[in-house]
């Protein structure tokens, strides 16, 4: 049973765990860049259980206690960051540093 089905923003990581039947649950961690700072949101996709904090600094300790309470998946808790997420923070990052660079060139040019 998926309880939710709303996509907040693109996902980011996704947690996993297993219950003693060898069930699996997970959240998910969706970022939404509408908001400054960026905000990330947990949503559990096998209940109506999400969380929104102001940073995401702890929020591994939250999703793991989730599971545990709610599904009772205590066992084997795994986190991975979505292949997307990841290939396009390694696209970004030279791009807008070679954006910076162009920028600073064209002001000295520019003096």
């Amino acid at each position: 049973m998926r309880g939710r089905t709303m996509q907040v923003g693109p996902v980011i990581h996704r947690y996993s765990a297993t219950d003693a039947d060898g069930r699996a649950f997970s959240v998910e961690v969706q970022r939404d860049f509408r908001y400054e700072p960026f905000r990330d949101f947990m949503l559990c996709t096998h209940c109506d259980w999400d969380e929104t904090p102001r940073m995401f600094q702890g929020g591994q300790e939250t999703v793991q206690a989730h599971l545990a309470q709610a599904h009772g998946a205590d066992r084997g808790f795994t986190g991975s960051a979505d292949e997307g997420w990841s290939r396009s923070r390694r696209i970004v990052g030279p791009v807008l540093l070679l954006l910076v660079i162009v920028l600073v060139a064209v002001v000295q040019i520019m003096r």
